[in-house]
């Protein structure tokens, strides 16, 4: 059992040694820059998804399929909500690369500890026994 969570570990430790090489290709400013332009085109494209489910909600009206045309823009506004929000971590990560750096750094850096954590439990959480008699 011990051996496992060893081999897992070295497992780890060696990819871990090959990331920084491949993602050093692309720097993290050039990165939420791409992600800036895809989460604008979403954006676009949930903005037409909104205006036809308001479209399609007023041409349905007085119809009893006028329900599904209201679940279709709560769905539109949903996702108009989520893109804004990315839209403006993006931005910020953009003109604060420092603190993008530490934000990115404490993820990886909890992920890691989660992970050893996971591999040192056997990977199987502990289930609670009821006490005994």
């Amino acid at each position: 059992m011990m051996l496992r969570n060893v081999i897992k570990l070295q497992t780890l430790a060696t990819v871990a040694i090959f990331i920084p090489g491949t993602a050093s290709a692309m720097t993290l400013v050039r990165f939420f820059g791409f992600l800036n332009i895809f989460v604008g085109l979403f954006l676009t494209l949930a903005l037409i998804l909104y205006g036809a489910a308001v479209i399609v909600y007023f041409t349905r009206y007085g119809t009893p399929h006028r329900d599904e045309s209201l679940k279709l823009v709560e769905v539109g506004l949903t996702i108009l909500f989520i893109l804004i929000v990315m839209l403006g971590i993006v931005q910020y990560f953009q003109s604060h690369p420092g603190n993008m750096a530490y934000i990115i750094g404490t993820i990886v850096f909890v992920l890691v500890i989660g992970l050893v954590i996971y591999a040192y439990s056997g990977g199987k959480e502990k289930k609670e026994q009821p006490p005994g008699r």
